[in-house]
C-alpha cells in the first residue's frame, strides 16, 4: 500500500502542475505571447508523458495489491489512499472542465 500511496502522491502533484500549465496556456493566449505559449505546450508534453508513465505504474501496482489476500483492517495507508484518490478525481474533473 505504501508504493500505491507514493504513486498517487506523485500523480496528484503532476496533475496540479498540469492544471497550472493549462492556466498558463490561457494567459499566453490572452496576451498573444507566442514564445510563452510554445514553452508552455512543450512543458505540457513532458508533463503528460510523465503522468502517463506514472498512471501505468499505478495501475500495475493496484493490480498487484488486488491479488493480495483481503485484509479486514482499515489502516492509515488505506485512508490516505482514498483521500489521494479523491484529490486526483477532483483534479481530473477540473482539468476536464478547463478543456471544455
Amino acid at each position: 500500500h505504501g508504493a500505491l500511496k507514493d504513486l498517487l502522491k506523485k500523480e496528484v502533484s503532476l496533475s496540479r502542475e498540469l492544471l497550472s500549465n493549462m492556466r498558463q496556456e490561457e494567459v499566453s493566449l490572452m496576451l498573444h505571447d507566442q514564445g510563452s505559449l510554445i514553452e508552455t505546450l512543450t512543458q505540457r508534453s513532458h508533463l503528460l508523458q510523465q503522468l502517463s508513465a506514472l498512471r501505468l505504474h499505478r495501475v500495475e501496482t493496484t493490480k498487484k495489491i488486488a491479488d493480495l489476500p483481503p485484509s479486514d483492517t482499515l489502516d492509515v495507508d488505506s485512508i490516505e489512499i482514498a483521500s489521494l484518490n479523491d484529490q486526483l478525481e477532483s483534479l481530473t474533473t477540473r482539468m476536464t472542465r478547463e478543456l471544455t
